[in-house]
């Protein structure tokens, strides 16, 4: 699984940097999440890897640069994820949330919540499309 962080300015490319995440399994950690967690509610962390760290920052202090000399544009996060599924998908809706921790947010804050795998793109149902792990 990877991050992907994406800027659009003006009539420049768009710039992007992948950052691989390591999921989080420090149990303090996770209790940071335990609001979320409804019962039947599974919940998986990820975090950047520490030696990417430096390079997010240096990533970041390039666009708030660009952005001080009155650059203006678009900024995607995406997570891509490495997914497989053991099974047949359970009937009804598959949902998931999505929540971002930064050092300026301090706790995790909602980016999506309760968005459904099979009605996600109204063109294809993205649930379907998860392969059978090998």
């Amino acid at each position: 699984m990877h991050l992907r962080i994406a800027v659009k300015a003006g009539d420049a490319p768009e710039v992007a940097e992948d950052f691989a995440l390591v999921e989080v399994t420090d149990r303090d950690e996770l209790r940071a999440l335990d609001y979320a967690i409804d019962l039947g509610t599974s919940v998986y962390a990820y975090r950047i890897l520490d030696k990417d760290v430096p390079r997010l920052e240096a990533f970041r202090s390039t666009l708030l640069q660009k952005k001080q000399q009155g650059a203006s544009g678009t900024l995607s996060i995406a997570i891509i994820p490495e997914a497989c599924r053991t099974g047949p998908l359970p009937r009804g809706s598959l949902l998931f949330s999505t929540y971002l921790r930064t050092s300026e947010t301090g706790t995790y804050v909602p980016l999506t919540a309760d968005v459904d795998l099979h009605t996600l793109d109204s063109k294809r149902d993205i649930a379907a499309l998860i392969p059978l792990c090998a």
